[in-house]
């Protein structure tokens, strides 16, 4: 059987190839989400023992608990403690080049330090110039220097989290972290401690670094400090550092190689259907063989056998080229995220044994599980009904495929409602339900979808019935004849178009909320936002409030804080992390210029110190209403009552409490704002109130200032960007089918050689066949693509329904877009069938008539 085995792989090259290389993408995949995965782990592995060495212990804090220069002093106190050096950071401080362009993250951070003048705690390592030595001076790392054009001796402006938003400084010197300056992209500026607390706006250190003396064993000094400091304080050494900052450097690229996992496995999925498909068309054709080994002895155990012995032929030689592919994918990948602005640092591309034994055991049992059921009809094939001829699987659906399906998709139907609707809680058991709902569902659908494949194949086939007479009617009933490999065939492709038509409803709702937003909500006719992670500086207020083209000027701030109503805390607009409400503030005259609240009881003008308007589902999560009181815990963590005067039914812009501008400083601890509205002032045009905030942008280079219509199409554009990233990975799924679609038309036209003969036979020209087989293709095609289409219109209506109303509210369903990705679908299938088609009008009449 061996031998049989081996000889039927040889004499069907082509049709397995075709199949391999379904396998070979999707091995390819996933393989590269792995490499990309362990290479930047390796990356960033290597760059946390950079952070961390040097360091023997460090002192963290609770937020709510002080860590400055007291508590500095009273480590240095400690025996065994031979310097402890306080150190400030963040990433809201931008370096203005000279040209006046900003430097911006757009993947890698820009993260400013304060300097250490210990050199064992300091990673960094001076290159050119010299260590910032007071106010006024800061240096970067060597290769920023070099990329952004920063010189030593050059004075530069900077971005800086104060009220005024800028500072002025020279450029003393550039450093190199760690021997070879590893900061994976990333931009490193370093000040003078006590320059970088004024100008990073903090009180407390972010944490403290220890050196010991060697005079005592570290364990023994860190039990010294854990008993000085309290549970408070979190105590770690050198391991207990680099676990950590390898924890939060692995959370990110575990986020990032599930994401691409997770296509991969889309692009798994698919190929199951394309492989169960052709090697249920190859058993279809070769019935007749079988039947022959089953009449001279062959047991229906040793046919299955020899079935799943070409499935695991084709599985291994795949998998092999598919771990190559995944190499020179993990290349093209990290090409096209650095294209879209991801720009991923440097890292290598290592093969490991853990990505191969992945690689090839999926590969391998993906074909294996796709052939069984193919293998297993094989084997069951009576010896008499296969030497006559008859295919063992038929043509027409049968009932128990029909009971199947329906039950499939019942259950997958219930996974994906409990996992929509069900309010779980766990992120893993959300996706696995899911993601196995909608693989029962696809499944469900594929067995059930023979009923419609037929109706459809023909009402798609109508039109070309009249357009191309006899081979157009002939394309269409070869289609609708075989519902159930048409069914089967399209299934790939319904799978990938259905998530990308998905993406198109849920994208489009998106952005018909943003209208609505923007139309209703907002009044104002321009918004100043923060670029990155920063706030919008007063001096940008003052500006605008002193320009003469714009008229009034409101600043928005937000916090989080406790507020106690008469049920627990239970919303979706609550903070989950912190069990928070969001309280917001503005300048409560000028809120009805700005913005529409939908205020439905109460008024703006009885807000005082003392009360509050709140968001309508935030009080109904409280259970609190108008006229009730709250208590709202302050800076101090002492708590207040404040009473409920106004209620508001819009949470686009504030989901929480709405406060007055005094009573929120003794809530927040925040001096900028976080986002800016303005109007145009009376007797000013818009040509004018544009170049005004052209020129306020400009002078305020760390925020961005648009009109409503900007900002719009500033957003949409984000969404089309993010769509066309989620249909360009999706593109190998889609790619996929269409090898599927190629590949059951060429086992067709081997099955089909005596009726393509016998059409040569009575006239049919070669050009006339060439269109009856494309457009047959094309026919298969977008039956897929409007199966795909219904399906994801579905989910992407579940999905919007699911989501809160603050987040997704009204749905809308691209009706265009979605025909247009039907009728592209069917332009594919016209070309995948270009190969198929050309194969059918070289065939020889009189020997396509003779071999059949």
């Amino acid at each position: 059987m061996w031998n049989i085995t081996r000889k039927n792989v040889a004499a069907n090259k082509i049709r397995l190839a075709l199949t391999a290389l379904a396998i070979v993408l999707g091995v390819g995949f996933i393989s590269s989400a792995n490499i990309l995965s362990d290479g930047l782990r390796d990356s960033f592995g290597s760059l946390a023992a950079e952070i961390v060495q040097g360091t023997d212990l460090s002192v963290s804090r609770d937020a709510d608990v002080p860590l400055g220069q007291a508590e500095l002093d009273r480590l240095n106190a400690i025996d065994g403690v031979r310097v402890a050096n306080g150190g400030y950071g963040t990433e809201d401080v931008l370096p203005i080049r000279a040209d006046g362009t900003v430097v911006r993250p757009n993947g890698p951070p820009v993260i400013a330090n304060s300097w250490s003048t210990d050199e064992q705690l300091n990673p960094t390592t001076i290159e050119t110039g010299r260590a910032p030595e007071g106010p006024g001076e800061w240096v970067i790392d060597k290769d920023s220097a070099e990329r952004e054009g920063f010189t030593v001796g050059q004075t530069y402006e900077l971005i800086v989290p104060t009220a005024d938003g800028f500072t002025t400084a020279e450029l003393v010197g550039t450093f190199r972290f760690g021997a070879e300056n590893q900061t994976n992209g990333a931009t490193l500026m370093a000040f003078e401690t006590n320059e970088a607390k004024v100008l990073f706006d903090r009180d407390n250190f972010g944490g403290i670094d220890i050196a010991v003396d060697g005079s005592r064993p570290i364990p023994e000094v860190k039990a010294d400090i854990e008993a000085a400091f309290g549970a408070d304080y979190l105590v770690q050494d050198t391991a207990d550092l680099n676990a950590e900052t390898t924890a939060e450097f692995n959370s990110f690229i575990s986020v990032f190689a599930w994401v691409l996992r997770s296509f991969a496995i889309v692009a798994l999925f698919v190929s199951i259907f394309i492989i169960a498909n052709t090697f249920n068309i190859v058993m279809s054709q070769r019935v007749r063989e079988l039947g022959l080994l089953r009449a001279v002895g062959a047991t229906p155990k040793q046919v299955r056998r020899a079935v799943m012995g070409e499935a695991l032929v084709v599985g291994f030689v795949a998998s092999i080229i598919g771990l190559f592919v995944g190499l020179g994918l993990a290349y093209a990948l990290e090409a096209f995220l650095n294209a879209l602005g991801a720009e991923l640092p440097p890292f290598g591309k290592p093969l490991s044994i853990a990505t191969i034994l992945i690689g090839m055991g999926v590969g391998i049992g993906v074909t294996l599980l796709s052939a069984w059921v193919p293998a297993r009809r094989a084997g069951m094939t009576s010896p008499v009904t296969a030497i006559s001829g008859h295919d063992a699987s038929s043509v027409a659906t049968g009932r128990r495929s029909i009971i199947f399906g329906a039950l499939l998709s019942t259950v997958g139907a219930a996974l994906t409602g409990v996992a929509l609707f069900g309010g779980i809680e766990s992120t893993p058991t959300l996706l696995g339900m899911l993601g196995g709902g909608a693989a029962l569902l696809f499944i469900g659908i594929t067995l059930l979808s023979p009923l419609v494949a037929a109706p459809i194949s023909r009402a798609l086939g109508a039109p070309i019935a009249k357009i191309y007479n006899r081979p157009g009617v002939l394309a269409k009933e070869n289609a609708a004849r075989n519902p159930k490999r048409t069914a089967t065939t399209a299934a790939a492709l319904m799978i990938g178009l259905s998530l990308v038509s998905m993406a198109f409803v849920v994208g489009q709702t998106l952005k018909n909320d943003l209208n609505e937003l923007l139309e209703t909500t907002v009044k104002a006719d321009y918004a100043a936002f923060p670029q990155g992670d920063g706030m919008v500086p007063i001096a940008t207020v003052d500006a605008m409030e002193a320009s003469p083209e714009l008229g009034t000027v409101v600043g928005m701030k937000y916090w989080g804080t406790e507020i106690v109503g008469n049920t627990p805390l239970s919303g979706a607009e609550i903070d989950d992390d912190l069990g928070y409400v969001e309280v917001s503030t503005l300048d409560l005259n000028k809120i009805d210029e700005v913005l529409n609240l939908d205020l439905v009881e109460g008024s703006y003008a009885d807000i005082t110190d003392d009360t509050m308007a709140m968001y309508e589902s935030v009080a109904d999560d409280l259970g609190v209403g108008m006229g009730d009181t709250v208590q709202v815990m302050l800076a101090d963590d002492s708590f207040i009552d404040m009473e409920i005067v106004a209620i508001f039914a819009d949470g686009n812009i504030f989901e929480g409490a709405l406060v007055t501008e005094a009573r929120w400083d003794s809530i927040g601890d925040q001096e900028n704002y976080d986002w800016v509205a303005t109007t145009i002032a009376d007797g000013s045009t818009a040509a004018q109130a544009d170049e005004a905030i052209a020129t306020i942008a400009s002078d305020f280079p760390q925020i961005a200032a648009q009109s409503a219509l900007e900002y719009r199409e500033e957003i949409s554009g984000q969404v089309d960007n993010l769509l066309f990233i989620l249909t360009g990975f999706l593109a190998l799924a889609i790619f996929i089918a269409f090898i599927g679609i190629v590949n059951t038309m060429a086992l067709s036209i081997f099955e089909r050689t005596r009726e393509l003969g016998l059409l040569r036979a009575v006239g049919m020209t070669r050009n006339q066949m060439h269109k009856m087989v494309r457009w047959e293709a094309a026919i298969v095609s977008s039956v897929g693509a409007l199966l795909g289409a219904v399906v994801g219109i579905v989910f992407g209506v579940l999905v919007v329904v699911a989501t809160p109303d603050y987040v997704l509210n009204n749905l809308s369903i691209p009706w265009l877009s979605l025909a247009g990705l039907v009728a592209a679908a069917g332009i594919a299938g016209l070309i995948a069938g270009f190969l198929p088609a050309r194969r059918a009008g070289k065939l020889n009449v009189l020997q396509a008539i003779a071999d059949a």
